[in-house]
């Protein structure tokens, strides 16, 4: 199909819960043609991780990025 990776967000969530305490959110997926496709499944679906701070929420919190 032409692609290096497939991301993907929505799963079953049991296969989440046990690929996530098993680490393996990350994998080679080997498809019908003998092609290996790195796979990963998102950590945090659509959302970002949950101590984030983005500006809108929060636009009065000063974001120091000088010790990134």
């Amino acid at each position: 199909m032409g692609f290096d990776a497939w991301f993907f967000s929505r799963i079953d969530h049991q296969d989440r819960e046990k690929r996530n305490a098993e680490k393996n959110l990350e994998f080679i997926t080997r498809t019908p043609y003998n092609e290996n496709i790195f796979t990963h499944i998102l950590y945090y679906e659509y959302f970002a991780p949950k101590d984030y701070n983005f500006d809108y929420i929060n636009p009065d919190e000063n974001i120091d990025d000088k010790n990134i």
